[in-house]
């Protein structure tokens, strides 16, 4: 598992392969949150047992439907937004993915 100080070289390193860095526009959720029409993504903080950590997810569109672009970036964050939620509950985190760290 990964864990970077500057969540700027997390979107670099974990997002930007699956969509150039001009096409993500930032949302609310946890510390960096980044989405398209292609990908959403969400690095949160986890604060555990007393440990501190991140969780991490990303979501892709691998197959296209009918819907815009818009309804597209718009559903793939609220698939981040749950599975980051489903995360953070299973792991026990003190901090919520939709609080801006």
């Amino acid at each position: 598992m990964l864990e970077y100080e500057d969540p700027d070289d997390w979107m670099r390193d974990a997002v930007v392969p699956f969509e150039s860095e001009n096409a993500l526009e930032p949302f609310t959720a946890g510390e960096k949150s980044v989405a398209s029409d292609k990908v959403a993504a969400i690095y949160s903080r986890c604060t555990s047992h007393g440990r501190n950590r991140h969780l991490s997810v990303i979501v892709r569109l691998t197959r296209e439907g009918g819907a815009g672009a818009a309804a597209q970036r718009q559903g793939l964050i609220d698939l981040a937004r749950g599975t980051a939620s489903y995360a953070h509950d299973a792991a026990r985190c003190d901090v919520a993915v939709d609080s801006a760290q």
